[in-house]
């Protein structure tokens, strides 16, 4: 047997007891209905607030302190419910009475904790939503919650910037008591002991380490200049004292050379410089010796010259000399002044001491003072932020309404599944009797049996029979029209109720 054979059995199974399917149906469909309506109504009811940033928050961030909001929303849900703001929302209520005993009170408490609902959506707003079988008192209750944690809120903010003001203003008084009294003691203990400046330990310790580094330096260059001397010295062994010159043009041309190096001296130095004098030296021993009568009478090896290489090797060791006495002068006067350092470091007077006390003690209380009157300046420009309401804050941009529609049960849809349960009820208690009986009512019930038959017996129609099951068939569908015509009126007033 096929799926439509199958289902055209069902369907006339159903249709030869009609009766009792529409019968079932019907009354399932009453049923459910009825019970669908003595579910108690809940009502949802829901408030917006929006939390508005002022655009003057972040021109004045750099000066001014204004409340941590972004605090504020993480701990939102914890300030909404708990249980002091929850119990003065509900003092606020026209439509609740709270009971006397705690017990009671708390656990009322403790249910409408578990059934407000808060969301935060992305820092910019909150919407607080509540659910109860009495519209009323959710509409009451959510406006009341909203309007008394929004209130509290701005009233907390601004009892925090005037206590922030107020402590400022004390202690700005209280320091700048404390500023004049050190000036005060400072100047007086100047007076008393003709102290003018304090010791600085610090600052003497600093030298002596500069001092310090600047002899070593010194006697690391003292070493290297003698290094050099020694040098000098042994170069010198080695060179003549004078040089022969043998005719005159040689003579000549030394004079010219000399000349030369004199005037390039002079463009730098003075007469006094070691070099300048060396050359005019032996300028003037040429002239003389080129002017003296006794030229001709000379051998013919020529005369004699002071040798410039070893002159200017012992200017060289002069100039190493002068170098080496000044390093040694300027070490001994550092050293001297060191001395005078240490000295100083550990001599330092008592009163010198105390003054440096004093100053310490003044200068600690300066900073402090200006410290908090920047504060104050701060505290000031976010009091009149909080009194112009400028800084971010809650708005209500939507109060909780009196919800008109319940949010459940559902009856539109309780009442669709009704009538699909009452139908589903009716087939299957007419296909349950039908098959629990264990009879044979058709053809094709004994081939499925793998039986055979011989014939078959028709049913005989009488004719006032059938009219009368005709006319009580028609009475039965038209009571039963009505009836489903009836449940599916309210099906519509409820989709009409849910949708307008």
């Amino acid at each position: 047997m096929d799926q439509f054979s199958q289902f055209f059995k069902y369907l006339n199974i159903i249709y030869r007891r009609r009766y009792l399917f529409l019968a079932v149906s019907l009354l399932s469909m009453s049923v459910l209905i009825g019970a669908s309506y003595l579910i108690p109504k809940q009502y949802k009811t829901q408030s917006t607030v929006f939390i508005e940033k002022n655009v003057i928050t972040s021109l004045v961030s750099d000066f001014a302190v204004t409340p941590d909001m972004q605090a504020r929303i993480k701990v939102l849900r914890y300030a909404l419910l708990s249980r002091g703001l929850i119990e003065r929302a509900l003092n606020k209520v026209a439509s609740f009475d709270m009971p006397d005993s705690d017990a009671r009170k708390n656990s009322i408490v403790q249910n409408l904790i578990k059934r407000t609902n808060i969301k935060v959506n992305k820092n910019d707003l909150f919407i607080v939503s509540f659910t109860d079988n009495n519209p009323v008192f959710a509409q009451e209750y959510v406006n009341s919650l909203v309007k008394l944690y929004v209130e509290e809120n701005l009233g907390g903010k601004r009892d925090e910037t005037y206590g922030a003001n107020r402590f400022l203003d004390e202690q700005l008084v209280h320091f700048k008591g404390k500023l004049d009294e050190t000036e005060n003691a400072i100047i007086e203990f100047r007076k008393e002991q003709g102290v003018f400046a304090g010791s600085d330990d610090n600052a003497i310790l600093t030298d002596i380490r500069t001092y310090q580094r600047e002899i070593e330096n010194i006697e690391l260059t003292i070493e290297t200049q003698k290094a050099r001397k020694k040098q000098s010295l042994l170069q010198l062994k080695n060179i003549p004292m004078s040089v022969a010159v043998f005719n005159e043009q040689t003579q000549v041309d030394r004079v010219v050379f000399l000349e030369t190096r004199l005037r390039q001296l002079l463009l730098t130095y003075n007469e006094n410089y070691p070099e300048i004098i060396r050359l005019k030296a032996e300028l003037e021993s040429l002239k003389q010796a080129s002017t003296t009568e006794d030229t001709e009478s000379l051998s013919p090896s020529g005369t004699s010259m002071p040798n410039p290489v070893y002159q200017e090797v012992q200017q060289n060791i002069f100039d190493l000399e002068s170098e080496i006495s000044s390093l040694q002068g300027r070490k001994r006067h550092l050293e001297k002044i060191m001395l005078q350092k240490e000295m100083d470091l550990k001599e330092t007077p008592e009163n010198k001491k105390m003054l440096d006390v004093l100053i310490q003690e003044r200068d600690s209380s300066r900073r402090i003072y200006e410290q908090l009157l920047m504060s104050a300046g701060q505290s000031e420009v976010s009091k009149q932020m909080e009194l112009g309401d400028k800084a971010t804050t809650f708005r209500i941009v939507d109060p909780a309404i009196l919800p008109l529609v319940p949010v459940s049960p559902n009856l539109v849809r309780m009442i669709m599944m009704s009538i699909a349960g009452g139908f589903l009820l009716g087939g299957a208690l007419v296909l349950g009797i039908e098959t629990s009986r264990g009879t044979i009512s058709s053809a094709e019930d004994v081939k499925a049996l793998g039986c055979a038959f011989l014939a078959t017996i028709p049913t005989i129609v009488e004719p006032a029979i059938v009219a009368k099951r005709r006319r009580r068939d028609r009475m039965v569908y038209c009571a039963s029209f009505t009836y489903f015509t009836l449940v599916v009126g309210v099906l519509v007033n409820e989709m009409f109720h849910l949708f307008m």
